[in-house]
């Protein structure tokens, strides 16, 4: 008889299976029952996964360097980083901001990429420990540390403002440092 293999829709509980079955017949070719195996496919799903993130990973960090290699400017070079971050990494939007030593301690954006750019204007995106500064940006400025969300909309250090726009942008926004040492500069 003629095989069949079907993938399962996962289970609730996350693991993929995938039947594996087979018809037995008597003799003169009549079906009579079938034999399956189920097999679970659930590590070699997550590790198929990790791959897909790691191969887009290594392609965005490519379009990076060849920024980095391109640009005339840094300005160019900043603008080509969201560009490789949105483009090829896949994300919504990227931006990057530079620490004001004003009395205000506001962050100016200096590039960005994707659908960001009403919320930029709107943001007044600060790094001073205040409500408004207490978001990854000004986290991430004050300490040197990577900062991630996993739901911006939801997260009461954005708050006040969040700008409408900024609830759909992403579900878990990365602030990364650059290699300022940690803390406030002078």
């Amino acid at each position: 008889g003629e095989r069949k293999q079907r993938t399962g829709r996962p289970p609730k509980n996350g693991h993929g299976l995938v039947r594996d079955g087979s018809p037995i017949t008597r003799p003169g070719g009549r079906y009579d029952r079938s034999v399956w195996f189920l097999c679970d496919i659930t590590e070699r799903t997550k590790a198929a996964d990790a791959v897909r993130r790691l191969s887009l990973t290594l392609r965005t960090l490519r379009k990076g360097n060849e920024a980095l290699v391109r640009a005339t400017n840094e300005a160019e070079l900043l603008h080509e980083m969201c560009h490789a971050i949105v483009g090829t990494g896949g994300f919504i939007a990227a931006w990057i901001g530079i620490a004001q030593h004003d009395a205000a301690k506001t962050v100016t954006p200096v590039a960005f990429a994707g659908e960001i750019s009403q919320y930029l204007e709107t943001a007044q995106i600060t790094w001073a420990d205040e409500p408004r500064g207490r978001g990854p940006h000004g986290q991430t400025i004050r300490t040197g540390a990577r900062q991630v969300l996993q739901d911006l909309a939801s997260a009461p250090s954005t708050r006040p403002p969040l700008a409408p726009t900024a609830t759909r942008l992403v579900s878990s926004p990365p602030a990364s440092p650059t290699n300022h040492p940690p803390g406030p500069r002078s």
